[in-house]
């Protein structure tokens, strides 16, 4: 099975100056703009699916050059069923990474800032930043924390920097679907973003060491021997019984509650520059009192 999608590359060049587009400069572009789609499909398809993209023509004026792309699913004895977030539509992929919403798109209004990736209830991704809140599939969430991609794309819009080139447009049966100019590039480092995110839930046994009303909700608790950590209490529930003075609480008291653990690694550009853990109790199924003095 395969597919393929047509699409326009158009560098325009400034007015001024040699005509046409410098080969030194249209050369890296060029190959910069294989190595997204290669990138992108191994990140989304693995080793199930081949993508190729081949120039069709040149036309004259502002340099622009038509483009097929094209994805052929692998056969691998039904392996490639379990890849949930696969994408082996071509004209999809040219749109997750030039439409309107596409990558390019995000990347430009994200204006280099590091946004938070939330996976919500429904198996959508949502996408949160300072002037930016958007729903997104969970190919767009594998693409934007995805190195190569974002390593690809950045030396693909760097050669708007170049003096030949004013900007790069791409099209799709002549209409703009996206467009890079001078100081783009900037928006297009790596991802300060979290590319190893490990949540857990689990019923544990927790006993109360304080309790922190005033700062978020964070209670001081501790599993077992382990060492004491804070926790966010997000059982509204709970909580309207412990405001309304129907929980009691003493030092060592037991609650069995559903717990979140998440463990974020964010990594810069090249290194790991902080580890973070976050708990949550969802749900305090139970309260055990163990002293006689409330808290």
């Amino acid at each position: 099975m395969s597919t393929s999608g047509n699409f326009t590359i158009s560098f325009a060049t400034p007015e001024s100056g040699p005509s046409g587009v410098d080969v030194n400069d249209l050369t890296p572009a060029l190959v910069a703009l294989t190595e997204i789609f290669e990138q992108a499909n191994a990140g989304l398809n693995r080793d199930s699916a081949n993508v190729s993209l081949n120039a069709t023509s040149f036309s004259a004026g502002s340099l622009e050059i038509d483009f097929v792309l094209a994805i052929s699913v692998v056969e691998m004895s039904g392996a490639f069923q379990f890849i949930n977030h696969a994408i082996t539509n071509a004209p999809y992929l040219k749109d997750l990474i030039f439409g309107k919403e596409g990558f390019i798109e995000i990347k430009k209004r994200l204006k280099g800032e590091n946004p938070e990736i939330i996976e919500d209830q429904g198996g959508d991704f949502v996408l949160k930043a300072k002037e930016l809140n958007m729903r997104m599939p969970e190919g767009m969430s594998i693409l934007l924390k995805n190195d190569g991609v974002n390593k690809s794309t950045r030396q693909f819009t760097q050669t708007v920097e170049k003096d030949s080139i004013e900007s790069i447009s791409v099209l799709d049966n002549g209409k703009e679907l996206t467009i890079i100019e001078k100081g783009d590039s900037d928006y297009f480092g790596l991802p300060n973003l979290d590319k190893k995110k490990r949540t857990a839930v689990a019923t544990k046994e927790l006993s109360i060491v304080t309790l922190a009303f005033a700062s978020g909700l964070v209670w001081r608790l501790k599993e077992g021997e382990n060492k004491q950590a804070s926790y966010h209490m997000n059982d509204e529930e709970f909580m309207f019984l412990v405001e309304h003075g129907q929980e009691r609480f003493g030092k060592g008291d037991i609650l069995k509650c559903l717990v979140k653990t998440t463990h974020q690694t964010i990594i810069d550009d090249t290194e790991i520059s902080e580890e973070v853990t976050k708990r949550e109790i969802v749900k305090v199924h139970d309260h055990q009192i163990q002293g006689e003095l409330p808290i």
